[in-house]
């Protein structure tokens, strides 16, 4: 897969949102900076879209055996998402029910299976705890999302079609979203299709046809809505990722450098929760400056994202690697 330095950027700056996300909501901020921290909380959408259309350029997905294809494409994907996300829930485990022995009960009775099997967001719970400890409710998603991709890479072969999907997927959302306990990935789903729709809208040559379609929606839902919704916003941030596909880096060091930062936005994405939860609990027991949480956060996050990566993610890769090496093999 060709790397593309703006999307590249694109991708740390949604997991850099998400992260000032958090860290203002445990610096207590307000007014304006309240608000601009606020916003980084979209950047799970951001995610989403440029998930949907790296996920659609897998070269997996085009080997001309379906079966050998769509098992190389989950096996990496799998060692690509699992492992940390696992270590996490193992620490949550380990913490709360070894350490802290202060766990709430779960309303549907099902506990830690809820993370192990990833349904903490497919069967609903009375308790944000064990729907969404440390800031895992998307892995889920994105977990679903990767596997339907091949069977959506095989049934959706157009502009048209991945039009239709993302419509079909939209009114799911619309219908079913807050009103319906079960199944929540699949009311998310249609933010990677947009991801989708750009992937084919660029191979067809249809990109003035999309950006004149999210322009009409966005104005469109701002009428309707009177705001700014999730939807209309990922609108704005497809439009956004159509120009900085554009975006090219001669200069290798500075290329090298964005390709470091974009190794880590993942990482960034689930280390920094574990330093959230971890910064609340201090608060709980001991009064804290807003400084002292700005560099436990950022220091903390850093130092944590580092040891993850080397300790958990890399070596997790090469295994995968070397799976998929024997397969081919």
């Amino acid at each position: 897969m060709t790397r593309v330095a703006g999307l590249q950027i694109l991708r740390v700056i949604a997991c850099v949102g998400v992260f000032l996300c958090h860290l203002g909501a445990q610096m207590e901020v307000e007014g304006t900076i309240e608000k601009f921290m606020d916003f980084g909380a979209r950047g799970v959408y951001l995610f989403f879209i440029l998930s949907g259309f790296f996920g659609f350029q897998s070269r997996e997905l085009e080997n001309e055996n379906k079966i050998t294809g769509c098992v190389r494409y989950w096996i990496k994907r799998a060692f690509k998402i699992l492992p940390l996300y696992y270590a996490l829930v193992i620490y949550n485990f380990v913490l709360y029910e070894l350490i802290l022995r202060n766990i709430p009960p779960d309303s549907s009775g099902i506990g830690w299976p809820r993370y192990f099997f990833l349904l903490s967001t497919f069967i609903p719970a009375d308790r944000n705890f064990w729907v969404n400890l440390c800031s895992t409710w998307t892995i889920s998603i994105f977990v679903l999302f990767y596997l339907f991709v091949p069977l959506m890479k095989r049934w959706v072969n157009s502009f048209k079609g991945a039009v239709l999907l993302w419509g079909a997927l939209y009114l799911l959302s619309l219908v079913c979203l807050n009103r319906v306990a079960y199944g929540m990935p699949f009311f998310y789903l249609h933010y990677f299709v947009m991801g989708i729709v750009f992937y084919y809208a660029e191979k067809e040559g249809r990109i003035k046809e999309l950006i004149i379609g999210c322009v009409t929606f966005v104005l469109g839902s701002v009428v309707v809505n009177h705001t700014l919704t999730h939807t209309a916003c990922s609108m704005l941030f497809l439009i956004v990722i159509i120009m900085a596909k554009e975006i090219k880096v001669e200069n290798q060091r500075l290329q090298k450098v964005i390709n470091i930062f974009d190794s880590y936005s993942y990482t960034i994405y689930l280390t920094h929760a574990v330093v959230m939860d971890g910064i609340e609990m201090i608060r709980n027991r001991y009064p804290i400056s807003q400084v002292t949480i700005l560099l436990i956060g950022i220091g903390c996050t850093i130092a944590g994202c580092f040891v993850v990566h080397h300790l958990i993610e890399r070596p997790m890769e090469k295994l995968g690697q070397r799976c998929l090496q024997k397969m081919h093999g």
